[in-house]
């Protein structure tokens, strides 16, 4: 009964790879193996503890020859029935105190780009109501996606088109005052504000990176597994955190030029 290719799961979704279902739970359907694993993730169940539970999964159906569905029912259910304890790592507080760096590094973001065309000009820089509106906007949603984590990505597994449409018109309602409000609010001066936001983003940066933990789900028969798993994880992290200040430059490249 072992699957040995990565089936779509429900709505067209791509399951976990193959080479991770394969050596956590090669006897389970994959797509109730992953509602199963991100059930348990937006419950903030730690992944030595997912690992656990798919590996007593996966025994149970290849001793009993039933389906994962026959055996437990819906992932979402059968991950409730558990009732395995939270990792404090993954609580609202530490959600929010991995994306606050990324609020701080848009800030910088705000200020250098408003600073390059004004220090092209020979002018103060101005940043208009509709840049301060958006980032309160997006603040805001930071705020209630890390309060509500659980149900939100709970409503994601149940209507992922859906969430998605919805997350998407989210975003647009944050970032529509820079396109609405564009009269300046702020006045200040371009080179300290240039200098500011050319230090804040790669601290930001910086912060991201000495900060990112790392939970995989690794099946207990094979604990090695998890320092592989977390270097790989750790490389692609730190590469896009290290795009943030090259899309700066770029971008204030973009605005020296082209900028009103």
């Amino acid at each position: 009964m072992k699957f040995k290719e990565t089936h779509p799961g429900k709505n067209g979704k791509p399951n976990t790879s193959l080479a991770d279902l394969g050596s956590l739970a090669p006897d389970l359907d994959p797509a109730w193996a992953e509602d199963f694993i991100l059930a348990l993730r937006a419950r903030g169940v730690a992944g030595a503890q997912i690992g656990e539970a798919l590996a007593e999964a996966d025994d149970h159906v290849k001793a009993s020859g039933e389906t994962a569905a026959e055996a437990f029912g819906a992932p979402t259910a059968y991950a409730d029935s558990l009732d395995l304890p939270a990792d404090p790592g993954n609580s609202p507080g530490a959600i929010m105190a991995a994306v606050t760096p990324v609020l701080v590094q848009l800030v910088g973001l705000n200020l250098a780009l408003a600073a390059v065309p004004a220090l092209r000009d020979g002018r103060p820089a101005h940043l208009p109501l509709g840049a301060i509106a958006s980032l309160a906007l997006i603040t805001g949603l930071v705020l209630v996606l890390a309060g509500a984590f659980k149900p939100i990505l709970e409503a994601l597994l149940i209507r992922p088109v859906l969430g998605t449409v919805a997350m998407a018109l989210a975003m647009a309602i944050c970032l529509s005052p820079t396109l609405l409000w564009s009269e300046p609010t702020l006045e200040f001066p371009a080179l300290p504000a240039l200098i500011a936001g050319l230090v804040i983003v790669p601290a930001g940066s910086v912060w991201i990176i000495r900060t990112l933990t790392d939970d995989p789900i690794t099946p207990p028969s094979h604990p090695g597994a998890a320092a592989v798993k977390t270097a790989q994880r750790r490389r692609s992290q730190t590469a896009l955190a290290l795009l943030v200040p090259f899309f700066l430059v770029a971008l204030a490249l973009f605005n020296w030029f082209f900028a009103p």
